[in-house]
């Protein structure tokens, strides 16, 4: 009866090679159809934090015209102590008043499959608030009260786009499809 016994205390378990290579099979075919929509998932979650952050910007710009009764600009920024160029993935949010210009606040999107692209009545690459909070934005003649910045993923399929809408004092986002990543509309 001992060598019974012995007999199974030897014994090893484990997996067969066969189970080893369904199991990895298995996988494999999980992971691949996971992948995509994983990547999917994230490039909306990104999309949307970063019009979240842009419309933050906005909103601070806003409310600190309101509390400093001064004119308040966002504009896009190559070195973050100016105002310069077209590009909206670096803004910064600059105060005017009395003469003095003061940088408040320095925004960077790092998101390279981000595509951000201004409405044709943000043509100056400026959008200021004035004391009474409201926004305007354009040519300083003949300045627009409305106006979109668009943010969209090309690879992104259906919304694959948000639109922050400045209209008068408002900022707001909205979800939109936009395959081609083109300027949104004024409205």
């Amino acid at each position: 009866m001992s060598s019974k016994r012995n007999k199974f205390k030897c014994r090893q378990r484990g997996f067969s090679l066969l189970e080893l290579m369904v199991t990895v099979a298995v996988l494999a075919i999980v992971t691949g159809v996971a992948a995509p929509s994983f990547r999917s998932m994230i490039q909306g979650s990104r999309l949307t934090a970063s019009s979240n952050e842009m419309l933050a910007v906005f909103q601070s710009a806003r409310m600190e015209a309101l509390r400093t009764n001064s004119r308040v600009d966002v504009c896009p920024s190559a070195n973050g102590r100016s105002c310069g160029g077209t590009n909206w993935r670096r803004v910064i949010v600059v105060s005017q008043k009395n003469g003095a210009t003061t940088v408040l606040r320095d925004v960077s999107i790092k998101d390279d499959d981000l595509s951000i692209i201004a409405s044709d009545s943000i043509s100056t690459n400026r959008v200021w608030y004035l004391p009474d909070g409201f926004v305007r934005m354009g040519n300083s003649s003949a300045p627009a009260q409305v106006g979109s910045l668009g943010f969209c993923i090309s690879t992104l399929r259906g919304e694959n786009a948000r639109n922050i809408r400045l209209n008068m004092g408002r900022a707001s986002i909205e979800r939109a499809a936009n395959v081609d990543c083109k300027a949104p509309g004024n409205s």
